[in-house]
């Protein structure tokens, strides 16, 4: 019965709120997952920022973000460059994304973000280095910004 009392830390992830695929050829890829999973993209945007175009396709609860550099400068062209195409980085849903950065940091995990950023969908966005996390790029997105992420 304790844990029934015990309030949830805002900051501890809810959910996986998307997996990031680098593609090099966007509507390629939403062409393939379309066909391949039978799902189509809900959204395609622009992110200036990072110097990508993304798409988002729902599969279940998740969503897959198929992302495309659109120069060099974005980091996405240098992952494929290195990694080839495939999985960029999972994102988490919360809800207290500062937080979320503190308690990392305090933990002695490397953060790209130490303070929250715009990214796709109007989200704030965090992200820790894979040297931190076992290889894996992971986002942290914060959950009142949009219903679905």
């Amino acid at each position: 019965m304790e844990n029934l009392h015990k309030k949830i830390d805002p900051s501890v992830p809810k959910k996986i709120a998307h997996i990031g695929i680098a593609v090099k050829n966007l509507e390629e890829a939403m062409a393939f997952y379309e066909k391949s999973l039978g799902v189509s993209a809900e959204s395609i945007e622009k992110v200036p920022m990072d110097h990508v175009e993304v798409a988002f396709l729902k599969v279940g609860e998740t969503m897959l973000e198929l992302i495309q550099p659109l120069n060099e400068k974005s980091p996405v062209f240098t992952f494929i460059q290195k990694r080839g195409q495939g999985i960029h980085h999972i994102a988490f849903e919360i809800e207290d994304l500062q937080r979320r950065i503190d308690i990392l940091q305090n933990e002695g995990i490397r953060m790209i973000d130490d303070y929250p950023r715009r990214g796709a969908g109007g989200h704030d966005v965090a992200f820790a280095h894979p040297s931190s996390s076992y290889g894996v790029l992971m986002e942290y997105v914060q959950s009142e910004h949009r219903g679905e992420l």
